[in-house]
């Protein structure tokens, strides 16, 4: 499975899975569902450094003030208006996001100096 979702998804060149369309192209907007992924083992070891290195700990990506964004904070999609849970900042128990943090202290090696 995780051959698969990487060949399908993973684009080398971006550091990042992307979604695909129903004509099965390539969706441009960079989501936290890598994190999810990420969590759940879809990632090898180098993935996750490269996704955690180039787009987790970019602060005009994910590494935003707290909530983690649903998508890239700096794509023209992202829009952070109340009540928008979708392209903006997630209206989500903060938990979520601290076991994400944690999953990807262990998966990536990464501490709270980078």
């Amino acid at each position: 499975m995780q051959d698969a979702l990487k060949n399908y998804l993973w684009d080398e060149e971006k550091k990042a899975f992307y979604d695909k369309d129903k004509e099965n192209k390539t969706m441009p907007i960079l989501l936290h569902n890598n994190l999810r992924c990420m969590y759940f083992g879809s990632f090898d070891q180098d993935m996750a450094d490269k996704f955690v290195r180039v787009h987790f700990l970019n602060p005009s990506e994910f590494r935003t003030p707290m909530p983690l964004p649903s998508m890239a904070a700096n794509d023209p999609m992202f829009k952070n208006e109340e009540g928008n849970n979708w392209s903006g900042q997630p209206g989500f128990d903060l938990s979520e996001v601290n076991t994400s943090t944690r999953e990807l202290r262990t998966q990536c090696r990464i501490d709270n100096d980078r």
